[in-house]
């Protein structure tokens, strides 16, 4: 592996980790509230090779889980989320599917028609969810040159 492409995994995952320790707010504010603080952050990486950010974000909400915090699929489509939102067409989707005892709830991001989900299994049953809910993942335009991020 090339020196680049290893300071470009470290930056992905230190961008990473970062907007799962600034997720966490979706404890205490709504997170249409939470999704404008993470578009902003200055660290976002460009052009974010999808399956390195799905890695990146599980690693970081791993370890963040295993530090007692919230680790959970709102959190992750959050950072993952924001670490492709350079991209066009990619939401945060809120699904609901009712059960006989319990109504359950999923998060999850979509960039135009593919799913993005952490495993095989749970990108085949999103189907099955109604949603309640899509928001837009866009990061506002920048104010900084592109030197100042991390290419990929």
């Amino acid at each position: 592996m090339r020196l680049q492409n290893v300071r470009s995994l470290l930056s992905l995952s230190s961008s990473a980790l970062r907007l799962a320790l600034a997720a966490q707010q979706v404890r205490h504010e709504r997170v249409d509230h939470v999704i404008p603080q993470l578009q902003a952050a200055r660290y976002l990486p460009e052009r974010a090779d999808v399956e390195e950010a799905k890695r990146a974000t599980l690693l970081a909400c791993r370890l963040l889980g295993r530090l007692g915090m919230l680790n959970s699929c709102l959190t992750r489509s959050l950072v993952l989320g924001s670490l492709i939102s350079d991209r066009p067409g990619v939401v945060i989707n809120f699904g609901f599917r009712p059960n006989d005892t319990v109504t359950e709830g999923h998060a999850w991001i979509s960039c135009g028609q593919q799913v993005l989900e952490f495993d095989v299994g749970a990108t085949q049953n999103v189907s099955d969810y109604i949603i309640a809910r899509r928001l837009p993942l866009q990061r506002p335009a920048s104010e900084h040159s592109s030197n100042d991020r991390p290419h990929r």
